[in-house]
């Protein structure tokens, strides 16, 4: 029984998971950490099936590596952190922790800067000024 040394772009792309177009694309641009080298043979490129399991290998460690530093460099909370949309109590926490910076900061609150608008319309109502409203209505809006 013969065994399969070679690997053909067809079975490469089935491997791999991607179409011969793109795995033609990644050889025309040299992308060699996208697709395992290859070799010719006669006017065919042609990958040892060693050198693909090799490259697959190579990558999956890679990967695991990866994922071991950003564990390391993400703080535990983050990784705790739930996903999607978060509860009332999550977002009134939070609100509350950016209150507090920005009274730190100097920054006013939201029911100070409500009053400080509201003492604004008061000033151009003073001043003989049309309200937002107003205007619109003149204008037909």
């Amino acid at each position: 029984m013969v065994q399969k040394r070679f690997y053909n772009i067809e079975e490469l792309s089935t491997i791999l998971g991607k179409s011969i177009a793109a795995i033609h694309g990644h050889l025309a641009r040299k992308q060699f950490d996208a697709v395992p080298p290859p070799m010719k043979l006669g006017r065919r490129l042609a990958w040892l099936v060693e050198s693909v399991e090799a490259w697959i290998n190579g990558k999956a460690a890679q990967s695991a590596e990866q994922v071991e530093e950003y564990k390391k460099l993400m703080p535990i909370q983050a990784l705790n952190r739930r996903r999607g949309r978060p509860t009332k109590a999550e977002v009134k926490a939070r609100n509350g922790q950016s209150q507090a910076l920005n009274r730190r900061r100097g920054r006013p609150t939201k029911a100070e800067t409500k009053a400080r608008n509201g003492q604004s319309q008061a000033l151009n109502r003073r001043r003989g000024r049309p309200t937002k409203a107003e205007t619109k209505a003149r204008n037909g809006q």
